[in-house]
Parts: structure tokens; sequence; C-alpha cells
């Protein structure tokens, strides 16, 4: 049909779903085609993830009619309440929340007892940080429309208004402007209480209205199957019940990723069966493992929890779609009880390989690193790229540019299988969309999951026995594997249900009750990885076998376990023995690795295999994976290499190997494109892999466009002796064959040798460093900061106490513990600072603790930020004292005990211009002197230079350095071309420059002056008597007494001694400055008019005593500001002053109680009084007095201004609250709203539960 000069074309209506949900290339699809009953049924999966939406499309039910998630479980602890406030009903029937709110219940509530228990929570403690930002947006928009229409009603009401009822209008006006929406967390009472069966039921505040007679009751999501929504942001939630009612936990989701995964694993939508995920049959346990206080990062504690709920609710398969870098694979806490709850408990642990492609030994923990686990790398087909992607190419299958990639750095292959890594399938509610496109290998993994479940559910339905073990060998061996790719990407191929369940029906009888382990001699490595130069030699290893057997089997069984093992070798460069004898024992054997002959530049992967000589089609019961990296090794004299012409394809990676040479400390990587058009996306990566660290140190990885002639370059440090991989590659999207690629890289360094001292300077002193050109000519240029202080904080308490034996003990019966470390800091002024646990932070999967927390609390209990294991710069707001509270846990209480002194670091960095620059000088004398400064100088290779560094100038240390704080910098040695020195400390702390070294000093105390420490507490004035010298030593004496005993809260003794010396100093301005502070403590305890009155008489004394006019003339004349008369006379001023301010703030006490004229005159005439000395509306010391005059005479917007002053530089609750009581009295009920709302947040009952 033609239609203005362009043609329709009718495209065909049939739409290749296929690719929605990927389930044809696994056998998905045909299994549950050929058989509908084993479409996972029967089995039950927990999804360790963000948390799964009961209310999303598809996780309703099962394709057998049963809910299809039988728990629901907030392992990390963020959505816990605190609910051991106990309360009964109030005479009118109502209850008063947390929050402040009434709260009306339904009568018809069956409450035997008739106690409740309340608690009460803040929406954004819940909500994912998208979702924050929408209903705060929602929110304020609602509240400025309320501020316009009521500006716009002022505004009319000035135009017929005149005189001071104008004057009010106006400031009202200008009050409104200077009152914005504040961002406050929507907040919800809890109330929880036992019926007469003693079930907990619990009910929250969802629309914050205090109305709950039509709330929804719930009960433990796993007794009742019931969720509620909070309507305003649609995020669905349902709750647990702890500690006998003392922990209410409200459990939503940390994002939509968890829900994205349950439903792929099993998703059921019998209306439209092409959306349905892989197993629609299998039931789902949400277990969030992603605390919502970090983001949704994972924590040990969510980790430990997360298996116990596993075990609870008798899980077949554990699908975690999380993880991280390791710096010790298959070791720590969590890794070791994982490897149990797979061995003992016959739970199968699928897991994502990690998203950190395309470079080798990327695999991340516990999916790549953990022995048992099943690791899922991820793969795109056609079908993927034309429906998910709506890519105009793509005819052929690929693993995803960003799939991590084997080997584990103990040698284990670290890749399983691989399975599709996208889908488009459900998301939370909250999202406002019923699904969408993700990919990753969080993907993969549940793809995975789900056919496994599809297998556990033929299994069971045969009663064929199984074990987590036989399922992992099931789907290595039968997976598809991919010619085109290497199994250190791919592993064993793309995972095949009917061939992984048709194995486990034939060959399940005998292999379901027994592993194999295979480990080099020692037990430490689970194969051979040669990466380094140094370490390819010929080599002899010594590798043990063992079988281990479930539980179950017997001792009978045992004994009688022998398998005749055939061993081959997948490579002629490893020889190995043909025959193995295996028996209930360990069994050593020996393999020869030669890799003399193998190609440069390239990875190698080989495997020796054990095969039983009685069943050969079923393939190999052992593998020990072999991976041989051989780098390019420069000739003497080289410091580069290059690459020329590398050809371009969607998805080809290209790697280079190459030693770093000795003498180098940093390396520049330099890519040029040619001919490529249209512009493309290449991703740039590389590694070295250094012991016992993670990747996430030595890994720089970017995605980059680049075009027909295109250039960028990268410079980075290195490590001499280890291989430094380069990857360069096209984007597996980015479609386009044309062009090529040269990659160059060259090394550079300077080698820094202290003579064995430490890089630490103490004070006054220096360190002498040899500085030389081992590699090549090189520019010396020497260059510092000191750019971060470390302070050390000690515990100030330390409480070891068992934890909750509700989700804290495991299987086994162990209870675990916590430790309560507590740690006082001070903030000067409003900064940022990164806490840091030495040795403990930075380690996760392999540590050995079980989970370390912490949070701070400022000092009304108001939690400012949290952290686990990354050390993260947090922002404190407001200058004051601050509370950090660490918690460890572990099952071992000698372990807890052993961390009770453990310092905390506090690291604050300094702005670019507070640095403090770092002193370079050729000799000592200099340095000692402060003499010249050694500049730039041209080392020629092997030359050196001696540089003397000093310590930091200490006029320029920030005044909260304290002696045994630490000071941290750089230093840079050679000046690289098109690369800065950082600008600003990064926000995980202090960061080397190409080349450079870090340096620390550390702050001693300050010298004191003799004065300080030797002056007596009074002088003898030589032109006075010594009876008048002993009078005043007695009469400071005595107010020095007074003063301790005001402070300490004595006022009795006051009362007793204070009449006497009152007698005694009558006209004393110090004794009379004290009545007043006595009788204002005294109403600070006991508020009344008689004290009011007391206060009013007292500082009328210390007025009279004051002659004003005297101090006036003297004010009225210019006077030097060191004259020791303008001293006293101006002490005189500030007693007047205080004496008039205190009267005048108790007469509106005592006009408040009982408002007669005569006290309001003299307020007036003591107002004029003080007026004469300061600008009562201007000056902060008065802003008390100004917002309480202004309040008695009814001018609510002019005491509003002041109070909105004061309150920017205070945290007063008083003053919080009064502001409230102001918007209340002009009829402002959305500040009103606004203001309670961040009142409750900024005082809460108590500190946040852990």
């Amino acid at each position: 049909k033609n239609i203005n000069g362009v043609m329709n074309v009718t495209p065909s209506s049939a739409y290749p779903t296929v690719g929605i949900l990927p389930k044809v290339e696994t056998q998905a699809l045909a299994f549950v085609k050929e058989h509908p009953l084993y479409d996972g049924r029967d089995v039950v999966v927990a999804i360790f993830d963000t948390g799964v939406d009961p209310g999303a499309a598809g996780l309703q039910v099962t394709s057998d009619g049963k809910h299809k998630i039988v728990d629901i479980v907030d392992c990390s602890g963020s959505g816990d309440v605190d609910t051991t406030t106990k309360v009964k009903l109030n005479e009118d029937g109502t209850l008063r929340g947390l929050s402040g709110r009434t709260l009306t219940i339904n009568k018809e509530w069956d409450n035997p007892t008739g106690e409740f228990r309340i608690g009460v929570k803040n929406a954004y403690d819940l909500y994912p940080s998208d979702l924050r930002t929408r209903i705060k947006n929602k929110r304020e928009e609602k509240y400025n429309e309320v501020q316009r229409e009521l500006r716009t009603e002022i505004r009319r009401r000035i135009e017929s208004a005149s005189g001071k009822e104008k004057e009010e209008l106006e400031t009202q006006v200008e009050v409104l402007d200077a009152t914005p929406y504040k961002d406050v967390s929507p907040i919800h009472d809890i109330v929880a209480w036992q019926n007469k069966e003693n079930v907990w039921h619990v009910v929250v505040d969802t629309n914050e209205s205090g109305d709950l007679t039509n709330a929804k009751v719930l009960t433990d999501y796993k007794i009742g199957r019931e969720w509620d929504t909070f309507q305003e942001s649609k995020m669905n939630y349902s709750v647990k019940v702890y500690s006998e009612g003392d922990i209410i936990a409200i459990v939503t989701n940390a994002g939509s990723h968890g829900t994205h995964v349950a439903g792929i694993v099993g998703a059921y939508f019998p209306e439209q069966p092409e959306l349905n995920g892989v197993a629609p049959g299998v039931q789902i346990v949400s277990v969030k493992i992603g605390d919502s206080r970090l983001g949704s990062m994972e924590t040990g504690t969510a980790l430990i929890r997360g298996l116990i709920t596993a075990k609870e609710n008798n899980v077949d398969l554990i699908n975690m779609s999380y993880g991280e870098p390791t710096s010790i694979p298959d070791q720590g806490r969590f890794t070791t009880i994982l490897k149990e709850f797979i061995s003992k408990h016959g739970i199968t642990f699928v897991a994502s390989a990690g998203n950190n492609g395309p470079g080798l030994s990327t695999v991340g923990a516990p999916g790549g690193t953990a022995t048992g686990v099943i690791s899922v790398g991820a793969t795109v087909t056609p079908a993927m790229m034309d429906v998910e992607y709506s890519l105009r190419e793509g005819d052929d299958s690929m693993q995803y540019t960003w799939s991590s990639r084997g080997p584990a750095t103990n040698a284990a292959l670290g890749v399983s299988v691989s399975a599709p890594g996208g889908a488009i399938a459900p998301v939370p509610n909250w999202t406002l969309s019923k699904a969408t496109l993700m990919n990753g290998t969080s993907m993969s993994s549940p793809n995975c999951c789900g056919c496994l479940a599809l297998v556990v559910s033929g299994l069971k339905a045969n009663k064929v026995r199984y074990s987590p073990h036989l399922l992992k060998r099931a789907i290595e061996n039968t997976a598809d594997f991919h010619p085109a790719r290497d199994a250190l990407t791919q592993g064993y191929g793309m995972v095949q249900v009917t061939n992984a369940y048709e194995y486990c029906i034939n060959y399940s009888q005998e292999d379901y009750t027994v592993r194999y382990d295979v480990t080099t001699a020692n037990g430490q490595r689970q194969g051979y990885y040669s990466r380094d130069l140094h370490s390819l030699s010929v080599t002899e290893l010594g590798i043990n076998a063992q079988p281990v057997f479930l539980p179950e089997v017997t001792d009978d069984e045992k004994i009688k376990f022998e398998k005749r093992v055939k061993l081959t070798s997948t490579a002629d460069w490893v020889s190995v023995p043909s025959n193995l004898h295996l028996i209930n024992t360990s069994r050593p054997f020996k393999i020869l690795v030669d890799p003399t002959l193998l190609k440069e530049n390239e990875a190698h992967y080989a495997e020796v295999q054990g095969w039983d000589s009685a069943c050969l089609e079923k393939g190999p019961i052992f593998r020990f994976p072999i991976t041989v990296v051989k780098p390019v090794a420069l000739k003497p004299g080289e410091h580069s290499f290059e690459w020329k012409d590398l050809a371009l394809t969607p998805g080809q990676i290209h790697r280079q190997f190459v030693n770093v040479p000795a003498g180098a400390t940093w390396a520049k990587v330099k890519v040029r494109t040619k001919g490529v058009t249209p512009r493309r996306l290449f991703a740039y990566q590389h590694l070295q892999l250094l012991p016992n660290q993670s990747i996430k140190w030595t890994m720089f990885d970017k995605y980059i466009w680049m075009g027909e002639d295109s250039k960028t370059h990268f410079s980075y440090n290195v490590t001499p002796g280890h291989t430094l991989e380069i990857n360069f590659a096209q984007y597996w999207s980015s479609y386009g064959n044309t062009g090529t690629a040269d990659v160059s890289v060259s090394f550079h360094g300077l080698q820094v040798d202290t003579f064995g001292a430490p890089l630490a300077i103490t004070n006054g002193g220096y360190i002498q460093a040899e500085v030389r050109a081992n590699l090549r000519k090189q520019t010396l240029k020497p260059k510092g900061y000191w750019t971060t202080l470390r302070k050390v904080l000690f515990p100030t308490s330390s409480v070891i106490t068992p934890l909750n034996k509700d989700r804290d003990l495991l299987p086994s019966g162990k209870q675990i513990n916590q430790l309560l470390v507590s740690y006082s800091y001070t903030a000067n002024e409003p900064h940022d600072i990164i806490p840091r646990l030495p040795t403990i932070s930075e380690l996760l999967y392999e540590s050995p603790l079980e989970s370390q927390f912490w949070m701070i609390f400022n000092e009304f209990n108001e939690l400012v930020a949290s952290g686990d294991f990354v050390p993260t710069q947090v922002k404190l707001p407001k200058k004051g004292k601050y509370t950090i509270k660490v918690q460890f846990r572990d099952d071992k209480t000698s372990v807890l005990e052993s961390l009770k002194n453990q310092v905390l670091y506090v690291e604050r960095s300094f702005a670019k211009d507070k640095q403090i620059a770092a002193q370079f000088y050729l000799n000592a004398h200099n340095a000692i002197t402060n003499g010249s400064k050694a500049s730039s100088v041209l080392l020629s290779k092997g030359q050196y230079q001696v540089l003397v560094i000093g310590g930091p100038d200490l006029s320029k240390l920030p005044k909260e350095a304290k002696a045994g704080d630490i000071l941290i910098g750089y230093l840079s040695f050679q000046e690289i071309k098109g690369e800065e020195l950082p600008a600003a400390v990064p926000s995980e702390g202090p960061k080397l420059p190409q080349g450079g070294v870090f340096i620390q000093y550390v702050v001693n105390s300050k010298a004191t002056t003799a004065s300080s420490s030797s002056s007596p507490s009074f002088t003898v004035d030589d032109k006075k008597s010594i009876q008048e010298n002993f009078e005043e030593a007695q009469r400071k004496s005595s107010l020095e007494f007074l003063q301790h005993l005001l402070n300490k809260g004595k006022l009795e003794h006051v009362a007793g001694l204070l009449p006497a010396l009152l007698e005694q100093y009558s006209t004393d301005i110090d004794f009379l400055k004290l009545n007043v502070a006595f009788h204002l403590k005294n109403q600070q305890s006991k508020p009344g008019e008689e004290n009011l009155n007391n206060i009013i008489s007292a500082g009328e004394r210390l007025s009279k005593a004051i002659d004003a006019t005297e101090l006036a003339l003297f004010f009225g004349v210019l006077h030097a500001n060191e004259d020791a008369q303008v001293k006293a006379q101006t002490e005189k001023k500030e007693a007047l002053m205080y004496g008039l301010n205190e009267t005048a703030i108790a007469l509106i006490g005592l006009y408040e109680i009982n408002p007669t004229e005569e006290t309001k005159a003299k307020l007036d005439q003591v107002i004029t009084e003080l007026s004469k000395w300061v600008k009562v509306t201007e000056d902060a010391k008065y802003q008390k007095l100004h917002i309480k005059n202004e309040t008695i005479k009814g001018n609510f917007a002019k005491a509003l201004k002041a109070l909105n002053k004061s309150l920017s530089s205070s945290v007063d609750k008083e003053l919080f609250s009064l502001q409230i009581t102001f918007l209340e009295k002009l009829g402002w009920e959305h500040c009103v709203a606004n203001r309670k709302a961040a009142l409750s947040v900024a005082y809460p009952k108590g500190q946040r539960l852990f």
C-alpha cells in the first residue's frame, strides 16, 4: 500500500518466541515436551539473591497448582525491626506507635493477652536505590504542588493586609520558600501479637495513616503464604518473626535481579507457555543475601543464614547468581561450610562463573573457585541475538565477551558448563514492568539450575537415587562442546538436559554415592597451572586420587569399593601412567608435564582423565586439569613488544601474554584500529596473577568505541617476573568484520631500594633511598604527597553473646556467636571517612571469619552509614561524636576472643589543596637543614641516584592529628607523559600512580610548654599584700569548687554553700553568674513557676551589680584590643547580657504559665535593655530568646524563621519539635508531616539491629 510515496512492508506475523527465555539450546524445551510431568515438580530451588517478589508475574503457582514460592527469608538482616517494646491499648482503644502516630486497631483481632509488640521501619531501608529515587521525586512533586498553592493563597492575603499582619504574612512567604521538601523516608509502624494458638500476626501501617482497622494481617510467610504491598511504591513484602516476637523481619527485595533469576529457573505462565521458565513445575525458596543497607552487596552473615534456610526448607538445588573475586580460592569460612552442605546434605549448588572476562583466571568465588560447585559461563545464541537484542546479524553462538574464564588460580577448570546468558524474564512489581531483558552469568546460572531441576524432577519421579556429585559429572560429561571455543572459556560445553538425565538413569546405581577428589600431592591444588616464565620447565607432578563417599555409605560398602581406572591424557605434552587401582584410600601417581615445545604467546589446556575400565561409555569419572600459559620473553635489552594486524570479528578475543622484565614497574599499552567501519565497540583488558592477591587489584578493563583510525593507550603498574595478559576483543554484539588492530606494550620503571628500611618516617627523621634505572634509560623526577590521615581507634567495649537460635544455629548444632566491638570517633566538621579493619577488610569468601559488618551511629542513634568487607567512603554529615560498631560472627568463641582488641583504622583523605608535598633531597645534610631540593635527572640504564626523603611539614598537619595517628602518602619517581598524578584520593582509599610507592609518617605527641605542665593554679601579685593574695586565692578556689559541684549535678550541696558566699561576695560578678546558672540547673531538674522566679531574681541581681551607664561610656570610645581594661569591661558586658538574656527567657516561661500584662511589660523592658548591647534578632547566641519572644506575640513565621536558622547548625531535638509546633500553628500540614517523619528518622528509639 503506497501512502505519500512510502510503501508499507508487511512482516510475517510469526514471532520467534524461543529466543525470549532460551530453552531449545539446552534440550530443556524438548525434554519437557517429551516428559511433561518432569517439568520441575517435586523439586525445590533456593534462590540466593536480592530476594524474589511474591507478586511478580509467573511466580504465583507451579504447573501442578502448588504455591510457587514456599518461603521468603531476608538473611541479611536489613529488614529487621526491633519489636521488644510491649504495650497495651490506651483507654480509647488505640496505641501510640513509635513513629508518634496514634494507631487505631481492629477490635476483631484475636489477641487474648491484650499485649502488642510495636516497632517502626523506614521504607528507604527496604527499597532499592532506584525505587527510593522514584518515590522521593514523587513525594517531592506532591509537596511542591501544595507549596505552590499555599504560597499563592498567602500572597493573595497580603494584598488586603497591612501593618504587623502584613509583615507577618510576608515573613510566612519568606519562610515557606526556605522550607523545601526534606528527603525523608516513608515511616511505617509495625504492630505484632500472638493469637490464642500462639501464632504471631503482624500488621504494617503501609499508608502511614495510623488507621489499621482494615490493614492486612500477615503471618510468617512460610505459615500463611501471604504478602502485602506498599501501595505508594508497589513494593511487595512479607514477614518473618524471630526471638519470640522481639524481631520482626519485613522481607522485601534489594533489587530486581533475584526475581529475574527465579523467573528463569521456574516461572509459570499457563496462558503464555512461551514465557515459562526452564522448569515451570519447581517451587522456590527466596533467600535474600543482598543487604539493602549495602546496595544489595552480599554479606557473610547472609550467606551462612542462607545455607541454614536451605537446609530447613529441604531444598534440592541452590542457585547463586552472585560472587566476587577472591585472593585465595577454595578456602574461607563460607566455602568450608558450603562444601559440607554439598557433601553431607545432598544440596546441589549452581553459581555464576562471573562477569570479569575475557581474561583467563577471572572466575569468581564461589562459582569458579569452590570444590563441588557447578560454575556456569554465559553463551549467546542466534535466537537470543534475534529476539532479545534485535541484532541485524548473528548466525552462530558465542561466549559473551564478559563471561569469566578459567582456570581458577588453584588450577581447577573454573567453568563447569555454559548456558544461555540472557533472558526476558519477570521482574518485581515495583519496577512497574512485567519483565525485562538482563544478561550475565547471573542469567546463565539459573538457566543451568532450571535444567538440573528438570533432571532431578525426572529422577525423583522414577525413584532414581542421585547426588550433587553425580549431577555435576552428568552435565559435564554430556554437555555440547563447541569446537570453536576452548574449555577455559565454555567449560565442557552447553548443558544438555536429556543427555544428562539419561546419564543419571544409566549410571546412578553405583556412581551416585561417590566422588573422586584428585589433587596435587600436597592436597592444595586441583590441577596444574603454569603461567610465568620461571615455571615452564619440564615438571614431574605427584597426584593423589581418593574416593569420597556420601554419609549414608556403610563401612562394609566402603570395604567392598574397587575401581580399575584407565588413565589418559588429552595432549601429547602430558604423560601419564596407564592404570590406577582405586580402593577406599588415597592413591598417588605421577605425571610429566613438558611445555618446552608449546607455542609461545598462547594458553594451552589439557586434562588427565580417569575412566572406569568396566564402563568406558559413561565418560571420565574424574579429571585433573592442566593449563600452561607460555608468555613472550623479551630478549636482553628489549623493553617493548608489538602485535600487528590483528583480525577483528564479533566476539573474537586476541590474547597477548608477555613476561614483565626485571626492573619494570609500569607498562604502557597502545592500541590502534585501522579500517574499522562503521565505528565499533571493543573491550580492552589487562591483568596479572600475583600470589594471594585478588584480580580486582591487578586487573583493568574498559569498553571503547573505535573507528577507522582510532588510537588509545593505558598506563598501569606491573610486577616484574609475572606474566602480563593483555586482551583486546571486538564486543560480541558489535558487528562488522573489516579492519585490523595493532597492540603494543612497552615497559618502564625505576627500582627503589631503601636499604632494608621500611618506607615510614618518624618525627624529625628521613629515609634514604637508592633509585636505579635497571631496565632502560629513564628520567628521574621525584614527586610525592601526604594525602590521607589514618586515625587508629581502639575499642571502647567488646562483648561476645550467642545469637538467635531461630536463624543462627548450624545444622550440626553449633551456635553462632557475635562479638560487638564499639569505637568512638569525633568529627570536628562534616567530612568523608573510610573505616578499615587491618588484615580483615577485603576478605569475604576467603575470610576465616563468618562475617564482619559495621555501622556508624551519631550521638542520637541515627544510622549514618553501613559497610562490610569492602572499605567504603562514607560521609559524616555533621560535626559531633559518632559510635562505630563492628559485628564479627563465628561459632568459635576462641576466634572472637582473639578479636576483642581489634583496632579500627579511620581514614580521612585531604582535598588536593590540603595535601602535604613530600620533600626530596640529594643528601642528609640538605634534609636536616632544609637545603636545596632534588630535581629532575636523566638516568642511563644501570645508573642510580640516592635520594633523601624528609617527613611532612609539621605546620601543615591537620589539627585533628594526634599521637599514634598515621599520615599516608605516595611517592612517584618519574613523569609519565599523558598521565597525571591523582587529583584527589579515590573513594576506596589512597591509590598509587604508575611506578609509585606508598609512604607513611607516624605522628608523635606534640611538645608541651613548661607553663602548661608546671604552672600553679593561682598566681601571686607582688603589688598586693600576702593577705590580699590569700583572699583572692580563697575566692577563686571557692568559685572553682562550686562550679565543679554544679557540673556534677550536686545541686543540694551548692544550695547549702551558695547563700553564705553570695553574702560574702554580694557584688562579685562571677558568683552572681554562678547563682544564675544554679537556678537554671534547678529549673532543668524541676521545672516550675518557683524556679523561674528564682532565675528572674538572680538575673536581675546580676544586671543591677553592673553599672550599664559606665559600660556604655567606656565602649563609646575606641580602645586598643590588648588593653587589660578592655578585657575586664568586655567580661562585664558579657555578664550583663547573660543576666538579661536568662531573665528574659525565664519571664517568657512565666508568661506561658500565667500570661499577665505585668509579666509581658517586664519582658519588653528586659529585651529593650538587652537590645542596647546586641541585635537579638540576628545574633545566634540569642536565637532562643528571639524565638520565644516572637512566639508569645503570635508571630509564628518570624519565630520559625529564627528557629530554622538555629537548626541549620544544630540537631537539637527540642528545636526540631518546636519547629513542628510552629508549622502546626501556621496550618502547614504538608510541612508538618514531612518534618515529623524527619524527626522520627533523626531520633530513633534505639540503634539499628545488625
